[in-house]
């Protein structure tokens, strides 16, 4: 009998210790947003996630996700995998920020003085599909009949700007003049990618 609520399995589910471990080298501020992955980290997670994939089919969990595992956090490989952004390491917090905002607030009482986010340093453009990878790799853990019943979470294409102060999300030199021009470019942008992420 289906419950009596509705419930959405959104995708991201907690790390192993393991996985973890592994990539406790990336975790530093200046790491955060490297593409440049060892072969020891990916290892670990192919390992994870295959795991997760056979729990989540195991307890009866749809969708099937690959738990985020591939990503530093949910929203990572997708703003620095655009063409126009570049990973800052080290944003002064509370000045880049908004200060509203529930993790940099967070941060902040916990004594940061500064944090990583990825900002626009030129025109924003697609290079490549963001996450094909994953979901290809996600797939590959699945039988072909269960391919519909997976799902990766694709980030709201706002989530880096609503982050950071008015202002900042972006450089004089993108050519960008104002938040709405340079959030509606990444939107623009992000709708290439959700497009090219289905195979």
């Amino acid at each position: 009998m289906a419950p009596p609520f509705r419930n959405d399995h959104i995708g991201s589910l907690l790390r192993p210790k393991e996985l973890l471990e592994a990539r406790e080298s990336l975790a530093s501020p200046s790491q955060m947003y490297s593409l440049e992955i060892p072969e020891s980290v990916k290892t670990a997670e192919r390992e994870a996630i295959k795991k997760i994939v056979e729990l989540q089919i195991q307890k009866g969990i749809w969708p099937i996700t690959d738990g985020e595992y591939a990503r530093h956090i949910y929203y990572g490989g997708l703003f620095e995998k655009l063409g126009g952004f570049e990973a800052r390491p080290t944003l002064p917090i509370p000045d880049a920020f908004r200060t509203d905002f529930p993790t940099t607030t967070k941060l902040a009482q916990m004594g940061a003085k500064t944090r990583a986010a990825v900002v626009c340093t030129g025109k924003i453009a697609y290079k490549e599909s963001p996450y094909l990878p994953e979901w290809l790799a996600l797939r590959a853990n699945l039988p072909e009949n269960l391919w519909g019943s997976a799902k990766l979470t694709l980030p709201a294409p706002t989530y880096q700007h609503i982050q950071l102060k008015p202002g900042t999300a972006w450089t004089a030199e993108s050519g960008y003049t104002t938040d709405s021009a340079c959030g509606l470019s990444t939107t623009r942008v992000c709708a290439t990618c959700k497009s090219t992420t289905r195979t």
